[in-house]
């Protein structure tokens, strides 16, 4: 079993799993602070805990296909989705932590955001680069997404759980303007609106640079189909 194949067989693994956990944690906090479920406004609230349940039952989904499907095509996509998926969602936990524990600038912030874009469009690349088909990039970018967005969701809500306080703290002024009453309930409808959002933000943004890093990846493959027999002669 080459590399690639093993990183396919974790990818849509770890997609079932991942979302399996984050649809535990999430039901936990919605079952221990119930009115976290009520939210604090149009953005964090009844909307905003479908939203990020039903994309969860959706990621499970496209795991559980992922796992029966074939093919050398697919397998790249995923396998290499997977792959620098893992190095996305390290960024992110890094990212994150920094925001939670050490009040990381918008600077910094940026810099973390602007490595998962690169890194977006690099998945693209490698997915094409290796078929010669755009697809299969856009394909290996949008996982690369799903993959890292479960990564920093599971860890967004472990910090929220273990450390309400200081998540509390944090979201102070925004809780002032939510008109709820309980703290630790505004961190849960805060940090399950996030989730939601990025769930569904970040594979369609995947879609597009992993687009533009296909198109590069396409005349990679090209360049390196033509050159292959020259260099036989």
């Amino acid at each position: 079993m080459n590399r690639t194949r093993r990183w396919a067989i974790l990818g849509h693994r770890g997609i079932v799993i991942g979302a399996v956990l984050c649809l535990a944690l999430i039901s936990g906090g919605l079952l221990t602070y119930r009115a976290a479920f009520v939210g604090g406004g149009p953005e964090a609230g009844p909307t905003s805990v479908m939203l990020a349940l039903g994309l969860l039952i959706v990621y499970a989904a496209v795991g559980g296909v992922a796992g029966r499907a074939t093919g050398l095509d697919f397998t790249t996509a995923v396998g290499e989705g997977t792959r620098i998926g893992a190095v996305i969602g390290a960024v992110w936990l890094v990212s994150h932590t920094i925001e939670v524990f050490a009040d990381g600038t918008t600077l910094l912030s940026l810099l973390f955001f602007g490595t998962v874009f690169l890194l977006f469009g690099f998945a693209g690349l490698v997915g094409t680069r290796r078929t010669g088909r755009i697809g299969v990039g856009v394909l290996a970018a949008v996982w690369a997404a799903m993959s890292s967005s479960l990564i920093l969701v599971i860890y967004g809500f472990l910090l929220a759980y273990l450390f309400i306080g200081r998540m509390a703290a944090i979201e102070a002024p925004d809780f002032a303007r939510s008109g709820m009453h309980d703290a630790a309930a505004f961190t849960v409808a805060n940090t399950t609106f996030s989730a939601g959002s990025h769930l569904l933000e970040a594979p369609a943004i995947a879609a597009g640079l992993g687009m533009i890093g296909s198109l590069a990846g396409r005349v990679c493959y090209f360049r390196r189909s033509a050159a292959m027999p020259s260099s036989r002669t």
